[in-house]
């Protein structure tokens, strides 16, 4: 996700955070390899933020195109594997 922050110029800063960096920023998102990027609507009891932010919505779309080899990025990221799956039950 960094590098795709990085691909549309979006300055990243790694550091330590707390609770309120989050509940106080424009915009949050969690992230991983099962899931990809998922807003965060709320933390905690602090009120709701809105739904997508422009960056997040970004890093979603390009994160899209990747995964669907239709960003220049695919290449680098991505590696196709021929895969035998296994037909037996377990």
């Amino acid at each position: 996700i960094m590098d795709i922050a990085r691909y549309l110029n979006i300055p990243i800063e790694v550091q330590p955070i707390i609770v309120e960096d989050l509940v106080f920023a424009d915009e949050a998102f969690i992230t991983g390899t099962f899931y990809g990027i998922r807003p965060i609507k709320q933390i905690e009891n602090f009120p709701p933020k809105s739904a997508k932010g422009e960056i997040t919505q970004n890093l979603i779309i390009i994160l899209e195109e990747i995964i669907n080899n239709k960003n220049s990025l695919s290449e680098k990221w991505m590696k196709k594997l021929n895969i035998t799956p296994c037909r037996d039950s377990l």
